[in-house]
């Protein structure tokens, strides 16, 4: 984490001629999906009845993308030549999910399976830490900033959820924990606009983290996370 220390310095000192740092607060919704070869674009539901009652996706990684939220705080300070260096910290939801397509039930001694529709989705709540370097673009009356860093995801919570309707009508639902790995590192591009001190911007990362990693029988397998941003900006101080 050195460089997150010397990026810290970086924003707090004041001894760079012509710096000046912006705070502002920024709310976002985007686009998450996996990719990998644990990434599934369909698969079953396992469903135990009776004593044991689970239900659970056989492939929860799933290649559909899903729409997620967060709010965040940020810090950018613009050194001589234009060149900046910024801070971003807040919170995001977002979810993956793959389709369902047959359930099968197991209730203790034999099992059924049914044809089936739905989607089981795996949500995923983070606390996002992303250290950026980039440039400064003038294009009066809007700033450009072009930004890069490594996006780091601190995952609080990993759930798999969803209603999935068997063939015979029958409803299966249920949250299973599926909280395998503590950290996503996602490499990140940005691109933001602002004028006064509204702003919008789009963002890209590229996941690192293998989330099947610790998973018995996936030595071999992977499944990383890829996330479209598209985002709103206000900046409250300059100094």
């Amino acid at each position: 984490m050195k460089p997150i220390r010397i990026l810290m310095l970086l924003l707090l000192t004041g001894h760079f001629a012509f710096a000046q740092t912006e705070f502002g607060v920024s709310f976002n919704s985007g686009s998450f999906s996996f990719k990998g070869q644990s990434v599934a674009a369909v698969s079953f539901l396992n469903a135990s009845t009776g004593t044991v009652n689970k239900v659970y996706a056989n492939d929860v990684y799933g290649n559909k993308s899903g729409l997620g939220y967060g709010l965040s705080l940020n810090a950018k300070r613009i050194l001589k030549g234009n060149f900046l260096v910024g801070l971003d910290i807040g919170y995001e939801k977002m979810n993956g999910k793959v389709a369902i397509e047959q359930v099968a039930i197991y209730n203790g001694t034999t099992n059924v399976a049914y044809n089936a529709s739905g989607y089981r989705k795996l949500n995923l709540d983070f606390i996002n830490l992303y250290p950026s370097f980039g440039y400064r673009i003038h294009a009066n009356p809007v700033d450009i900033d072009l930004t890069a860093g490594i996006d780091f995801g601190f995952i609080l919570k990993a759930e798999e959820n969803g209603t999935i309707t068997a063939a015979n009508g029958t409803k299966f639902s249920g949250t299973v924990d599926r909280k395998n790995i503590s950290t996503d590192v996602r490499p990140r591009a940005q691109v933001a606009a602002k004028f006064k001190k509204y702003g919008a911007y789009v963002g890209y990362s590229y996941g690192l983290s293998n989330y099947t990693a610790g998973m018995i029988g996936n030595s071999t397998s992977d499944a990383t996370s890829r996330i479209w941003r598209f985002g709103l900006s206000y900046t409250f101080l300059k100094l």
